[in-house]
């Protein structure tokens, strides 16, 4: 036994990790049987107009390489 102020006695427990895990694990169950998914769907016609130069387009793969010296960081650059 150890004791804490002297007014709270904690003991050691064997069973502990095992209600722990059994708590975590409680936290993965599935929802229940008549859980539907919300409805997610977007518009067609939804859509984001690019601003500042940007383009919808791939970019080159050479210069997403070398794409956090446009930060001008020395520190990002010295990684």
């Amino acid at each position: 036994m150890i004791f804490l102020h002297k007014t709270i006695c904690i003991r050691s427990t064997p069973w502990f990790p095992a209600v722990l895990g059994i708590l975590i694990l409680a936290g993965c169950v599935t929802v229940g049987p008549d859980y539907v998914p919300p409805d997610t769907s977007v518009s067609a016609t939804w859509h984001n107009q690019l601003k500042g130069g940007l383009t919808a387009e791939e970019m080159d793969p050479q210069t997403l390489s070398v794409l956090w010296k446009t930060l001008n960081d020395p520190e990002l650059s010295g990684l």
